[in-house]
């Protein structure tokens, strides 16, 4: 396994659950870092006897919920100002959010009622499984 498998492999390994959490909360806040990968390879270590399955349940729960919250939070606080401070490190300008702010806008507030038509939503909703 090559890649962003066997990086996922040797952060569990060395760091147990916390790593799990951790991978969890960077999943949520770097997009490059997918769900996944990252929590199916958690199951296959839990199969293999490596990892136990309640602890392993609690520390993605609380790397999820942990990573929403940050992002919740700099969402609230941080808000515009935070995303034309730093948005160049999301390859986000002014322009852009200029473009998303306006679409809100246009649509109102029952614009994001369904992941169909609030696709960062979309973006964090579980794929349904392949046939």
């Amino acid at each position: 396994m090559e890649g962003i498998g066997a990086w996922v492999l040797d952060v569990i390994g060395a760091l147990g659950y916390a790593g799990l959490a951790l991978l969890l909360i960077a999943e949520n806040l770097f997009p490059p870092i997918p769900s996944e990968v990252v929590l199916p390879l958690a199951g296959f270590l839990v199969g293999r006897g490596d990892l136990i399955f309640w602890p392993a349940l609690l520390a993605a729960t609380f790397g999820s919920v942990a990573g929403a919250l940050i992002l919740y939070a700099m969402g609230r606080y941080g808000g515009r100002r935070l995303v034309l401070r730093y948005g160049r490190f999301l390859r986000v300008d002014k322009e852009n959010l200029d473009r998303a702010d306006g679409w809100f806008w246009r649509m109102e507030t029952g614009s994001c009622s369904s992941p169909a038509s609030c696709p960062w939503r979309a973006a964090s909703s579980p794929s349904p499984p392949a046939p």
